[in-house]
């Protein structure tokens, strides 16, 4: 696959975490179905923790709310409930076995994976994400664009065992991960990444970062890659 072709023609080692996800948007944005593969190479807990960072968009109540209160911005205290974002469904399948899941509303998603063997984890994803509007924090969908940062579903690769909410600070929570990112949208709509750009609405690159995507009825210029610590 085109995929596998990429890892090895960047020379790649067999032991990198990998994620893969294509992303479909709907005709105004405001949704958004992924299905997303994730490979872990070396996965010691009987447990994966899994990020869930819209959920911070899914009402007045959650730590990112507080938090915007406390520096005097009061826009997600009286935002409308078409305003929030949040997690709308989600399958899940490990090594081929599904998996069910008690709540989509909270930021971190714990799946029971038990024991594993030296052969790691393939985790497959299906799910839809209702965007929250972009005046909270700069992600999500304004009039005619939409900006995605920490909305995938991603293993937390830096705090495992203990939870973490999103707050609204630049955080990473992957690194040394090769990302594949293929995007679905309406044709008026102009695509950019931090990823390099393999092929029009499609970014693949090893980052230490989580990816950003934009997309606007505007055409944009690509934004900053960095592959392996150096910009292309």
């Amino acid at each position: 696959s085109l995929f596998f072709s990429l890892l090895f023609g960047i020379g790649i080692f067999a032991q990198t975490d990998s994620i893969s996800a294509h992303a479909t948007f709907s005709r105004d944005l405001k949704e958004l179905s992924v299905k997303q593969e994730i490979r872990l190479h070396s996965q010691k807990s009987d447990s994966l923790k899994l990020l869930n960072w819209i959920a911070a968009y899914q009402s007045s109540k959650t730590d990112l709310a507080k938090r915007k209160l406390e520096d005097r911005n009061s826009d997600m205290h009286f935002a409308k409930a078409k305003d929030f974002g949040e997690l709308l469904s989600l399958k899940v399948s490990v090594n081929g076995r599904n998996m069910e899941v008690n709540t989509l509303h909270d930021e971190n998603i714990i799946l029971p994976i038990g024991s594993q063997s030296d052969g790691g984890l393939n985790i497959q994803l299906h799910y839809v994400l209702k965007l929250p509007s972009s005046q909270f924090t700069g992600y999500g969908v304004g009039k005619s664009s939409a900006m995605l940062k920490y909305f995938l579903l991603v293993p937390d690769s830096f705090y495992k065992n203990k939870k973490r909410n999103y707050l609204d600070i630049e955080e990473r929570v992957s690194y040394n991960t090769f990302w594949e990112v293929k995007i679905d949208a309406p044709s008026i709509y102009h695509v950019a990444g931090n990823l390099k750009e393999i092929e029009p609405r499609y970014f693949a690159s090893l980052s230490n970062s989580d990816p950003e995507i934009y997309i606007s009825i505007q055409p944009v210029n690509q934004m900053e890659t960095m592959v392996e610590g150096k910009k292309v």
